[in-house]
């Protein structure tokens, strides 16, 4: 790592064993490399776990980032946290940052699969950064686990794709294909309505939906009950109640071809306490969610696995859905105090919800191929990717930093899907300004817009239209440009997205300056997505720009020229934007 003595040197240790020295050139270079463990020929009879312990000093790292790590990045001490990776939660990708926000060292696990444990943290006696990583000794296939480290100083963003990317590869993950629809901007009925949804309603919306670019619509939880008391007493049927929704193939077909597409809510794990099912699988749960009102299933039973199968697959069969979210994949886990059980036909349970995964997507595309598929945070991993082509942010409701923070981490982890947003909301009294934060805080992901949109406001109908309007015809830029999240340590309060011709930034913090230096495009977009009415440029070079400025329902409110030199205050409204088209400089004083 730059700028760490030579005769330093940082050191891995393999449980017991004496440390291993990691030459220091390997840091001192400032590149990537692979560090391969091969624990063969390690021989404890005692011990069921193989620990691996990397250590480094401390120098120029002041955070510490990690993909379910939420705003504080502040160093931990050792003790502080335990960070668990497997198949369906999380993604085993750590990032050790400089005070501005660059690479310090970021490390990559190998295994995907089976529950990794991190603990990493200051050690206070030598000044170092301690890095554990604990595995059961049977879930680690041919006794060999890999680590990519990277002191390359960059961009974290950067780093994070670098890491990402070699994960995938050394799994030989392919992730889902990239589908175009799985892009398009949603309608989601959760926080508009929550469970008190029938069909009249969402038909009632259908008629906003081509005013608001909006071509996907996600009916949530509620279809299956006439319980609106929250919770899954009544998971596990999967049978629409029959007064809010008469006719389903109908109503779908409503949608369709209005050229909507139409997604379907389903929780495959519960089996609530009131449904008629739980009789038949009580004995076949991981455990009970007495909170929630429902078991949940266990997929290492053949029958559980085929049932979940089953319920998706019916559904899709008999309302003609364009494809289905998927929700609460995560509370797949065991608990410590668990039996054995001589059903099981798949003994780890990792295994079991990958084959689930495995059989769900192939008899999904043998009855209807490039079904949209949507799974949230935190089961996003490559083992995930391999099925869903949509990944949403978790329930951050009117949160718009953690939509906004969410989104980044997830767009550097996913390739090829989707990303979308938590759905948005916003009170029908807050200023136009403020509900148009929510969009502009997830301008980088696909936005899922979940108000009425039959009761909005005058200024709110406006704000929503410009700002879909806008989405819709910088979707190709936006989705397929190269992207940069800075400043982790700051919720990542600056984000922009460039090709050839066009640069697009958002600026999330008050009085940041914006430096235009290296942006090369002749048309920038700059969105003010804070309180304050100016935002500040910079230049290292003399500019001549034009400048149009408009507020947040995209109604302009000048237009001007301007020379940038060095620094340039501008005015434009909270939540407004900025757009920058650079004037061609005059060849000899023309």
């Amino acid at each position: 790592m730059a700028g760490i003595n030579k005769d330093k040197a940082a050191k891995i240790l393999v449980e017991n064993a004496e440390y291993i020295n990691v030459p220091m050139n390997h840091f001192q270079s400032g590149e990537s490399f692979i560090w391969l463990l091969d624990f063969k020929n390690y021989q404890d009879q005692v011990s069921t776990k193989y620990t691996v312990t990397l250590a480094f000093p401390i120098q120029k790292i002041a955070y510490f980032w990690h993909p379910t790590k939420q705003l504080n990045l502040n160093l931990p001490m050792l003790w502080e946290e335990v960070i668990v990776t497997k198949s369906n939660y999380s993604i085993p990708v750590y990032s050790f940052l400089s005070q501005s926000g660059k690479n310090r060292l970021t490390i990559a696990i190998s295994e995907i699969s089976s529950p990794v444990t991190v603990m990493a943290g200051v050690q206070e006696e030598s000044a170092s950064i301690i890095f554990q990583i604990s595995i059961d000794k049977s879930r680690l296939k041919n006794a060999e686990l890999k680590l990519y480290l990277s002191s390359e100083e960059q961009l974290f963003s950067k780093a994070i794709m670098q890491a990402r990317d070699w994960l995938y590869q050394v799994n030989e993950i392919q992730p889902s294909n990239r589908l175009a629809k799985s892009f398009e901007m949603v309608f989601s009925s959760w926080y508009a309505f929550h469970q008190a949804i029938n069909a009249e309603k969402l038909e009632r919306e259908l008629a906003y939906f081509k005013q608001y670019h909006l071509n996907t619509l996600i009916l949530d939880d509620g279809w299956q009950t006439n319980d609106s008391n929250r919770g899954y007493q009544f998971a596990g049927d999967w049978q629409f109640a029959i007064e809010k929704f008469p006719n389903i193939k109908n109503h779908v077909k409503k949608f369709q071809a209005q050229d909507c597409h139409y997604l379907l809510w389903l929780s495959l794990p519960f089996i609530g306490k009131k449904s008629n099912h739980w009789a038949e699988f009580k004995n076949s749960f991981l455990y009970i969610d007495d909170a929630q009102g429902a078991g949940i299933l266990d997929p290492r039973f053949a029958k559980t696995r085929q049932y979940m199968i089953d319920q998706a697959i019916n559904l899709v069969k008999l309302t003609g859905v364009d494809g289905l979210k998927l929700d609460f994949l995560d509370v797949f886990y065991t608990k410590d105090d668990e039996s054995f059980s001589d059903e099981w036909d798949v003994l780890e349970l990792e295994s079991a919800i990958e084959l689930l995964l495995y059989e769900l997507h192939q008899q999904l595309e043998a009855i209807q191929p490039n079904l949209m598929i949507e799974f949230r945070e935190n089961y996003f991993g490559p083992i995930m990717n391999q099925t869903a082509n949509i990944f949403r942010v978790k329930d951050c409701p009117n949160d718009f930093i953690m939509n906004r923070t969410s989104i980044a981490k997830l767009r550097l982890l996913c390739p090829t899907t989707a990303i979308h947003s938590d759905m948005l909301m916003w009170h029908a009294d807050d200023t136009v300004e403020y509900a148009a934060l929510q969009i502009e805080n997830c301008i980088f992901g696909i936005p899922q817009i979940s108000v009425q949109l039959s009761k909005l406001t005058e200024e709110h109908q406006l704000m929503l239209a410009f700002w879909t309007s806008y989405l819709t015809d910088n979707s190709n830029l936006l989705n397929n440009g190269e992207y940069f999240a800075l400043n982790p340590q700051h919720q990542f309060n600056l984000q922009l997205i460039t090709n050839r011709y066009h640069t697009i930034i958002a600026c999330y913090e008050e009085n940041l300056v914006i430096d235009l230096s290296e942006i090369k495009t002749s048309t920038i977009d700059i969105i003010n997505a804070t309180e304050n009415n100016h935002i500040y440029i910079y230049s290292s070079k003399k500019q001549s720009i034009q400048l149009q400025s408009l507020n947040c329902m995209g109604v302009t409110q000048y237009c001007s020229d301007q020379v940038i030199i060095n620094a340039l205050r501008i005015d434009v409204l909270a939540a407004g934007m900025i757009k920058i088209t650079k004037k061609e400089e005059k060849i000899n004083g023309e």
